[in-house]
């Protein structure tokens, strides 16, 4: 497979990125290795919509949970 042909990532939540961006610095420093390390380019802005906030354990979950997805979707 090809580094053109390997799936990205996927917006999970249609959110305007560049609202939510500046609360990347702000994010547990948990939350932003676990993001660092996902085999996917998961948007923060998803993740912090999703999880309604920036509380460490529900963004940790959240990640998860779209990891989850976003495998089942990309077969």
């Amino acid at each position: 497979m090809e580094a053109s042909d390997r799936f990205q990532g996927l917006c999970l939540e249609g959110a305007e990125g560049s609202l939510f961006m500046n609360q990347f610095d702000e994010l547990p420093k948990r939350v932003k290795k676990r993001l660092a390390e996902s085999p996917f380019n998961i948007c923060t802005a998803c993740v912090i919509q999703k999880a309604g906030g920036t509380d460490e354990e529900d963004l940790l979950k959240t990640i998860s949970s779209f990891e989850a997805r976003i495998a089942s979707e990309a077969v």
